[in-house]
């Protein structure tokens, strides 16, 4: 069933895809991206995702093309029990069977761990959650809002006195599908030692909570009550400071970096040895405010590019800070590879979220036809691949347990 690049790293990998959203088909996503197979089965109404904004001006949903492209769709009724010969065929098929579905679905739907290693001992499951099937809160509905608020990330975010903000970037549905990306490509890893697949289960709170870094020793072990500080540090000097046109965040982090900053800056008393190693320039508050009018005032006086390029030919960080729009435009003119375009099923294209990682330095570049299948859309060559004959096909279709194909003669791909 593979029309993947055999070059790529994966190629050979097959994944079951029964997923929706965010977590389970861009986890999926990235495997095929590396050259696995993925089929996604979908209900026959198609998953919810297909229906989320943003659309383009033909109702085609951009939220669905960002995470599913370059894979074969299988529309099922899995509540029918005829399903349950595609079902099967495509699990004994499969190395990986991924999904984020709600706890106890997958068991009632056919593809709960124990029928899948019954049917396949050799495949790997990756089961998403929200808080862990092992947890009091497993039964709890999870969108990414929820979870940000519940793993510590939000009270971390925003201005020491306003309230928490919960941001615009989905970063537990994005970081919980490279997790479960990684938990695949481990589980394989350890089942060439044994020979026998693995269950793997990857929590959003979890992947959430794995961002909090040193906030958790400080509490934990020291006592301490991490607070939110806005855009400072309590571990070094920096924040955001506007431009003349914009803002830049700047970081001068070691020792060396702060004298040139503050050199810079016409205050090359700031930089002694003394005060960085008592780290008043970043403990003692009015010291530091001090230091922040100081350069509010020498960037007002300069542009984001010229504050950028200034400071970063002395080696120290400093970033402006982009909009999405003008991050697009950096990723065109700088050459730095963010995004890629998909095919979309009524024609023309989208820009979407591209590979995270080339291989060979990106020489294989230009190797990917991004596309997207319509619902149900490539059910025919799947079922045909699994052995099943025109017959067998027109009698699923017949019994409404598979959608999308086209009876009874298959002659066909799919709708």
């Amino acid at each position: 069933m593979s029309d993947q690049d055999p070059t790529l790293p994966l190629s050979g990998l097959n994944v079951l895809e029964i997923a929706h959203y965010i977590a389970g088909p861009y986890a999926a996503q990235i495997l095929g991206d590396q050259g696995a197979t993925v089929v996604k089965v979908e209900p026959p109404a198609g998953e919810p995702g297909r229906r989320a904004l943003p659309v383009n001006p033909d109702g085609e949903s951009l939220y669905y093309a960002s995470y599913n492209r370059n894979k074969k769709n299988v529309s099922l009724d899995l509540r029918k029990p005829e399903s349950r010969i595609v079902l099967d065929g495509l699990i004994k098929w499969a190395d990986v069977v991924l999904t984020n579905y709600s706890p106890g679905v997958p068991e009632k739907l056919g593809f709960g761990w124990d029928q899948v290693h019954q049917l396949n001992p050799a495949a790997v499951m990756v089961f998403i959650s929200g808080f862990g099937t092992y947890s009091s809160l497993s039964d709890y509905v999870a969108f990414d809002g929820i979870v940000t608020a519940m793993s510590g990330i939000a009270d971390m975010t925003g201005d020491p006195d306003g309230p928490p903000y919960i941001g615009n970037v989905l970063l537990g549905d994005h970081t919980t599908a490279l997790q479960a990306a990684m938990a695949a490509t481990t589980a394989l890893h350890l089942r060439q030692r044994t020979g026998e697949g693995s269950y793997v289960e990857v929590s959003m709170i979890r992947s959430l909570a794995s961002l909090l870094g040193d906030h958790v020793p400080a509490r934990a072990t020291l006592g301490q009550e991490p607070r939110r500080r806005g855009n400072q540090s309590s571990l070094r000097f920096g924040n955001v400071f506007p431009t003349a046109d914009g803002y830049v965040v700047i970081s001068p982090i070691t020792v060396t970096m702060w004298k040139t900053f503050c050199d810079v800056l016409g205050r090359p008393e700031w930089g002694t040895e003394q005060i960085v190693v008592e780290r008043r320039h970043v403990k003692d508050k009015e010291f530091r405010a001090e230091i922040e009018q100081a350069t509010r005032d020498w960037m007002s006086a300069r542009t984001s590019q010229e504050a950028l390029e200034l400071m970063q030919g002395l080696g120290i960080p400093t970033g402006a800070v982009k909009s999405i729009s003008q991050v697009c435009d950096d990723d065109e003119r700088m050459d730095l590879r963010l995004f890629e375009d998909v095919e979309l099923l009524g024609g023309g294209k989208a820009r979407v979220l591209g590979r995270v990682f080339d291989w060979d330095g990106g020489d294989s570049e230009g190797t990917f036809t991004n596309r997207l299948s319509g619902l149900g859309a490539d059910g025919a060559s799947v079922l045909e691949g699994l052995g099943l004959s025109p017959d067998a096909i027109a009698a699923l279709v017949e019994a409404g347990a598979v959608h999308g194909v086209r009876p009874p003669t298959m002659t066909g791909s799919g709708a």
